[in-house]
């Protein structure tokens, strides 16, 4: 009787335990620096490449565990959340190359998993970065009812594919001829576990080896899911710095903030970006992209009167010079510096209380963040936010 009740809890314990599957999700370094990031999960729990997408959604993490990383004889300890990911951060005393296997596990002896670093070439060379969806990828972006049916119900074999976008990818990179890998970034919005899903498509399509970059959409230290410029600008900065040997090409789509987003990088690192490209979703043609200034206008007091009943214009000169401002644009503590002066133009004309509530409704209505044609810095094709005003764009405005 005792070896039958041995046997059976042998089975309770068998059918409860946890074996240890490690996804990887971000795998990338230069010479001295690592950015290793995934997740560990119940292998019962791992998809394969037939998986729907939705799959990806349901798993059992493995929380707050060790997890091992070694290199070069090198050994690191990182630990997961209390969703299961895990981050390797590393700067290392010495030089990393491509052939070098780093190894990762857990204290499940069946967890190992040996993968290898995408470390682009340390050659001068030109490097891309590209959103996915709308610009290598038909999504509908901006229909969310269609983006989610070809997001969760098509397989990546069924999505259309933006084939001029993928030979320009193609073109850029061979025209290196490198004998390693030429710098190859995706940067997407969608969340990490849809990563297996969008290199599945750039496989099937032949695009060149690369990094893709995507969301923590939950657990600690997640990405914001509404945030779209903060995070692709802050990845996009994060690999200018890591690869200085690399000169830029920006790919991107009109469904989203990517010009604004590849303009501000352009105004702030412009050594090294060389071109910008956008596809438009609507004509669905690629064009390299140029912020534009337009001519100065002014349509006065915008929807606030220009003056009183009996001089209409009374204070009409204030509100052409805050538009002269509102034109150029700039910082946000520019755009407080110009609302201030346009209210005491107006107080020192006799009208305290009209001048409080045009500061009122310039600082609340002329943000950057609506695109309105009096919004702050409405001189600019594309909206440029809250960028700063370099010495060369300041000559635009003196001519």
């Amino acid at each position: 009787m005792k070896k039958y009740l041995l046997i059976i809890l042998a089975i309770i314990i068998n059918l409860n335990a946890k074996n240890d599957y490690i996804e990887i999700y971000t795998s990338y370094a230069n010479i001295t620096q690592i950015h290793l990031s995934g997740r560990v999960i119940d292998i019962k729990d791992k998809k394969t490449t037939t998986s729907k997408s939705y799959s990806a959604f349901f798993n059992s993490e493995r929380k707050n565990i060790p997890i091992f990383m070694s290199l070069n004889n090198y050994n690191y300890t990182s630990k997961t959340d209390d969703e299961g990911y895990f981050v390797f951060d590393i700067n290392t005393s010495y030089s990393i190359n491509n052939e070098q296997d780093v190894i990762l596990k857990t204290k499940d002896i069946n967890s190992t998993k040996n993968i290898k670093l995408f470390i682009p070439s340390i050659k001068k060379h030109l490097g891309v970065i590209s959103d996915f969806d709308d610009t290598v990828i038909v999504s509908n972006v901006t229909n969310k009812f269609k983006l989610l049916y070809n997001t969760f119900v098509k397989s990546y074999s069924q999505r259309e594919l933006v084939s001029s976008i993928r030979d320009q990818i193609n073109s850029i990179v061979n025209s290196n001829n490198l004998k390693q890998n030429s710098a190859f970034f995706i940067i997407s919005g969608s969340p990490y576990q849809l990563k297996n899903n969008i290199n599945n498509f750039l496989n099937l399509h032949n695009f060149p080896k690369r990094e893709i970059l995507t969301k923590k959409i939950h657990g600690k230290n997640k990405d914001s899911l509404s945030a779209t410029i903060s995070y692709k600008y802050d990845k996009i900065v994060k690999l200018i710095k890591m690869y200085p040997q690399v000169t830029w090409v920006l790919f991107g789509d009109s469904g989203e903030k990517d010009a604004q987003i590849y303009i501000k990088v352009k105004n702030n690192y412009p050594n090294n970006i060389k071109d910008i490209y956008i596809r438009d979703v609507k004509t669905k043609k690629v064009a390299k992209l140029k912020n534009e200034l337009l001519p100065f206008k002014t349509d006065g007091c915008s929807y606030f009167p220009d003056g009183t009943l009996t001089n209409n214009k009374k204070w009409l000169n204030c509100c052409i010079d805050h538009d002269k401002s509102y034109y150029k644009g700039g910082t946000k503590n520019q755009k407080l510096i110009a609302d201030k002066k346009l209210k005491n133009c107006v107080k020192n004309l006799g009208y305290p209380n009209i001048a409080k509530l045009m500061f009122f409704g310039v600082q609340l209505a002329g943000d950057a963040k609506y695109d309105t044609p009096y919004r702050w810095g409405y001189g600019w094709k594309i909206n440029r936010y809250y960028d700063k005003i370099n010495e060369k764009e300041d000559e635009l405005f003196n001519d």
